[in-house]
């Protein structure tokens, strides 16, 4: 038997649905502070003449801590005040003028082309020269990176400079809003991801054998005693202000700032001011042993390794400490190191 048109026919139709879309997240907005219009000279003239004298007069290390900073941030905040800004914000590279004139004239067709009201041989014939352009227009911009890639490792041949510029055209960077979703939400992302990294130090601590537990200076104080020099002592010397400026040169200009929003930039810049109180605090800190609170704060930056991204498991914690911290823990390594050597503690090979 053959089909006939008294045949029951089932015909299933399938509705068009638009695609959902996620919800957009805020844009996250940071506070930063730009020096590229600041006027350094009147800036070191009003930190040069800032009330240092109830700085030198405060005997507690704390206190005395927190009134640099204010310092030092009243005299920034007059100078090069902090400027909202939207995290993740992409910025647009500089291109030639001849590149953005072509781009001009292809934005401008493509809207003549989307006026319905346009003759269908006219559109055609704008469309073969709308193409053009287009293809134009990227052939340029990609001509333009390659020459921009050529310049800057002709600046800078080093091989350091080199594997910089080729991880940034393999590995391009990605822009983001900065918020963080942990279980589908960015509230509390915060508080989850802190108790992860509070949590897996503990799950570390639990996994160690008590019976390997022991004192970290038990074997170099047998050592020492084998060797005869159980007598040595160390003691931390006070440090100059020829000691402090050279370690302030040494630190690095891309160093993150850390809770108190002072970079080395700054510090290097004000260092003929700054040498004085900062020895004058690190010679306290040393003469007590005890390290400021305030530089023991620190901005803690989740970032991300790998998996899901709202796992706090794929983040690992950046923690930018205060410049002005390192500092002293460098004048305090300094000596360290210094007393081991000459005395030979260093285990050999």
């Amino acid at each position: 038997m053959g089909n006939s048109d008294h045949d029951a026919i089932i015909t299933k139709i399938a509705r068009w649905k638009p695609k959902s879309r996620e919800p957009k997240s805020k844009p996250s907005v940071v506070y930063t502070r730009s020096y590229r219009n600041m006027d350094t000279q009147s800036f070191l003239h009003d930190l040069k003449h800032s009330a240092w004298s109830d700085f030198y007069d405060e005997k507690n290390i704390d206190a005395a801590t927190t009134k640099l900073t204010l310092l030092i941030t009243a005299a920034l905040n007059t100078h090069a005040p902090l400027k909202k800004r939207t995290k993740g914000k992409k910025r647009k590279t500089a291109l030639p003028p001849n590149i953005i004139e072509l781009q001009n004239t292809r934005d401008k067709m493509k809207k003549t082309l989307m006026n319905k009201e346009m003759d269908e041989s006219q559109k055609a014939q704008l469309l073969t020269s709308y193409k053009s352009i287009k293809n134009r227009c990227t052939f340029l911009i990609r001509q333009n990176e390659k020459k921009k890639i050529a310049n800057a490792i002709y600046e800078d041949s080093s091989p350091g400079n080199v594997w910089k510029i080729v991880n940034s055209v393999i590995n391009p960077i990605t822009y983001s809003n900065g918020n963080i979703c942990i279980n589908g939400s960015t509230e509390g992302a915060a508080n989850s991801i802190n108790n992860h990294f509070i949590n897996k130090i503990a799950k570390l601590q639990e996994k160690i054998d008590p019976s390997l537990v022991e004192d970290p200076c038990s074997r170099l104080e047998s050592r020492m005693k084998k060797e005869g020099k159980s007598k040595i002592k160390f003691v931390f010397k006070t440090v100059t202000e020829k000691q402090v400026r050279k370690i302030i040169s040494k630190i690095r200009n891309k160093s993150a700032a850390g809770a108190d929003g002072i970079d080395p930039y700054i510090i290097k810049l004000s260092a003929n001011i700054l040498v004085k109180p900062l020895t004058h605090i690190i010679n306290m800190s040393l003469a007590n042993g005890y390290f400021p609170q305030p530089w023991k704060l620190a901005w803690v930056y989740p970032l991300y390794k790998k998996g899901p991204k709202d796992e706090p498991n794929s983040y690992r914690p950046i923690s930018c400490l205060s410049a002005l911290g390192k500092i002293l823990e460098t004048c305090a390594k300094v000596q360290i190191v210094a007393h081991f050597e000459s005395h030979g503690l260093f285990c050999k090979g």
